[in-house]
């Protein structure tokens, strides 16, 4: 909400729509200072979707925002503009099962896997058709829906609904198919490269000390941008095994990393993510435990590949 109405501000092409939900999005700061600039659509988001393509037509720079899992229901619009060459912005929020207490019915979690599909084919511009990005904290939300505005294709951005902690600098910047190294090994132990991205950046970090405990040299990797230079990250790892950790079902990161590597044969690649159904719960951690990818089953799996 803070990026995009600081872009209300700098540019008077941005434009925002949203599918009655601008008081959990944060596009309400927005609409209230560029009321003009402001479409609210209802809870109609395929019909809000072809409005962003029409809008990105006339030459405007359409974010268009709502739950993440309600955008599932606008697959055909979405990839309808994108293979139009629409130019829209999409932010998907309350994304993955550390949504926690508003259930399953509200998490988004196919999310990734559908438009990371669509991310490796190369549009007319010669960039991905979209690229998908799953910030970790505020401070590459932030940067990221500001970087969105100046990417001339469309973008998906997903963005958490539960607290986290900063990771980054306020002078970060986050390049398009790229990640960051946001641990570095210490060269002691029994090498590890962990690829995760969003709420599990964090939950992967507190679980320092326990790879260190268990003789693991972990480099964690914020893999913030689908699709990715894969091939760095296989270089980055030395011929090391690498884990991949993902809040979402299978076709993600772990499918990034493990296709790259099956053209080398030569790195082993293991993947966490959501392999059953999910429920509600009174916290992040608690729906991350049923779902096996809290701290103790991510650290359970390190130490099968070391």
């Amino acid at each position: 909400g803070l990026a995009l109405d600081a872009l209300g501000d700098a540019n008077p092409n941005i434009v925002a729509l949203d599918a009655d939900v601008k008081n959990s999005t944060f596009t309400q700061d927005f609409a209230k200072d560029h009321p003009s600039h402001f479409f609210e659509c209802r809870i109609a988001e395929q019909n809000m979707v072809s409005v962003a393509a029409g809008l990105a037509s006339g030459h405007k720079i359409p974010f268009a925002s709502t739950f993440g899992k309600f955008f599932s229901r606008a697959f055909d619009q979405i990839e309808m503009a994108i293979i139009g060459g629409s130019n829209i912005k999409l932010v998907g929020t309350h994304i993955g099962v550390t949504l926690a207490a508003d259930g399953p019915s509200q998490m988004a979690i196919a999310d990734v896997a559908i438009l990371r599909a669509i991310g490796h084919a190369t549009d007319h511009r010669g960039n991905p058709a979209i690229t998908v990005l799953t910030p970790c904290d505020a401070v590459s939300a932030y940067a990221m829906v500001l970087a969105m505005a100046d990417w001339s294709s469309a973008v998906y951005l997903r963005a958490l609904r539960a607290d986290t902690g900063i990771v980054y600098g306020d002078n970060e910047t986050f390049e398009f198919g790229k990640f960051k190294v946001v641990k570095k090994g210490a060269g002691k132990g029994k090498k590890l490269t962990i690829a995760t991205s969003g709420y599990l950046v964090h939950t992967v970090l507190k679980a320092a000390a326990k790879f260190e405990a268990a003789g693991i040299d972990v480099t964690v990797v914020d893999a913030y941008c689908l699709p990715f230079a894969a091939d760095e990250l296989l270089a980055l790892a030395e011929g090391g095994p690498i884990l991949t950790i993902e809040d979402n079902y299978t076709g993600g990161i772990g499918s990034e990393v493990a296709e790259a590597a099956a053209r080398t044969g030569k790195v082993k690649v293991d993947s966490l993510f959501v392999r059953n159904l999910p429920k509600s719960g009174k916290t992040p951690e608690d729906v991350l435990e049923l779902v096996h990818l809290g701290e103790a089953d991510i650290v359970a799996k390190a130490k099968t590949l070391t």
